[in-house]
């Protein structure tokens, strides 16, 4: 694994309040896997409730027959569908012949009704790929959760299903989710999914959920490292905050940030925003930062060599003198406008109409005079612009999840599966809900 990090710009204030950009970058070189197939122990768990009925399920259903047909025979699949109870279809089921079929067959039982307990569906089905984890068979582990609504029974605050994720995460337990339609609670199922170690989908028609989940399953056989974090310490007196929104955590003078699983050759950008405390000119403000890892199928953890850089405390002048660097100043921009939009889409959501409207204006100057040193940034600012020009009305909620996905799939690096790309997503840039 190779760390690449460095400051946006590395002299800061000595009297203090200095905000600064760590960009960090991590690439899998592509390592060999583990000697021998690594085979997948996934669960497929299905929102089978009341609103589910119809093409919904006919398509989740079509999702989960392609998953069937696509695994091998060293493959294990468990499927289990909820509403207010959970039922199991199959459990750890290897995907011989005669299991696939009937892998295949169990899908017919299947039938929506009732409310959504989506907290016990997803536990059973991690208890599944649990069990399966315990045999010692070398195999990737996660489950898949295709919901399209919101969590109302069993648990259903989204900080506490984050939390049960992550601890089941550090397990070697990954969980991924598709939103279906436009009235999922997004808040849910992306944070089961980005603390859970997986990637969260939006499917707003049905065909698009057998494309997000066709993704997600060839994602998983590309997987070469795993539990991914990174590791930073500084000096007393630096509060952190992750840009991107990877789950950080704080403990005396040291983060330990987590981004998910990688693929060989593929790389993700994590950006913190640091503010720093008073020092003695020419002093150094030091960190060390470090990562650690584990591969697909095997129980070592890796850790890199640690990287270590400074930022240097300096006068007024020398601080105001110092240039930005083009293409962190760029990568920053990018993620901070995403983490803005993010905030007005849950502002948006909740009515919270002139709440959005300050919170614009309060972070408009402070991103602007950022932005302007970067090639992109009058198109970013100009769009923050118009995204305030609408932000006192409310959006549909299909120009919500659009708009939301396509920032979080910028900040974690990650490609839309859906082979049209709605109007929302155009590259790196949105369009402005109407």
């Amino acid at each position: 694994m190779r760390i690449e990090a460095k400051f946006d710009r590395e002299k800061i204030w000595y009297r203090g309040d200095s905000v600064r950009h760590l960009v960090l970058r991590v690439t899998d070189p592509g390592a060999p896997r583990p000697s021998g197939p690594v085979s997948l122990n996934i669960a497929l768990v299905v929102d089978a409730s009341g609103s589910m009925t119809g093409k919904p399920l006919e398509f989740a259903i079509d999702s989960a027959q392609r998953v069937i047909n696509a695994l091998s025979d060293q493959d294990y699949l468990s499927v289990v569908s909820f509403n207010s109870e959970v039922t199991d279809h199959v459990v750890s089921e290897k995907m011989t012949p005669v299991g696939r079929a009937r892998a295949l067959q169990s899908l017919g039982n299947i039938q929506a009704n009732g409310q959504t307990n989506l907290s016990a569906g997803w536990l059973r089905g991690a208890e599944h790929v649990a069990q399966g984890m315990e045999s010692g068979r070398p195999s990737q582990h996660r489950v898949i959760i295709l919901s399209d609504g919101h969590a109302n029974e069993g648990i259903v605050d989204p900080a506490s299903l984050a939390t049960h994720a992550e601890q089941l995460a550090l397990r070697g337990l990954f969980t991924s989710s598709v939103g279906i339609g436009d009235d999922y609670n997004s808040q849910t199922l992306e944070a089961i999914a980005v603390h859970g170690g997986g990637t969260h989908h939006r499917a707003a028609r049905p065909h698009e959920i057998v494309e997000v989940v066709t993704a997600e399953l060839q994602d998983i056989r590309l997987t070469t490292a795993e539990n991914i974090t990174i590791t930073i310490q500084h000096a007393p007196g630096a509060r952190l905050k992750c840009l991107n929104e990877f789950p950080l955590n704080h403990e005396d003078d040291q983060y330990v940030c987590s981004l998910g699983s990688l693929a060989a050759a593929a790389s993700r950008t994590a950006i913190f925003s640091i503010k720093f405390p008073a020092g003695e000119v020419g002093a150094k403000f030091p960190f060390e930062i470090r990562s650690t890892w584990r591969r697909p199928g095997a129980e070592d953890v890796y850790s890199s060599e640690p990287l270590s850089l400074n930022a240097e405390f300096a006068e007024g002048k020398d601080n105001n003198a110092q240039s930005y660097d083009q293409s962190l100043t760029a990568a920053v921009a990018q993620v901070w406008q995403a983490h803005i939009v993010r905030r007005i889409v849950r502002l948006n959501r909740e009515g919270r109409y002139a709440e959005a409207i300050k919170r614009l204006d309060h972070d408009l100057p402070l991103f602007s005079k950022y932005a302007k040193n970067a090639v992109s940034g009058p198109i970013l600012i100009d769009e923050l612009k118009r995204l305030r020009d609408v932000a006192s009305r409310e959006w549909s909620e299909g120009s919500r999840k659009e708009v939301e996905v396509a920032m979080y799939k910028r900040n974690s690096s990650r490609l839309d599966a859906r082979s049209v790309k709605p109007w929302g997503f155009r590259g790196m840039s949105i369009s402005i809900p109407k």
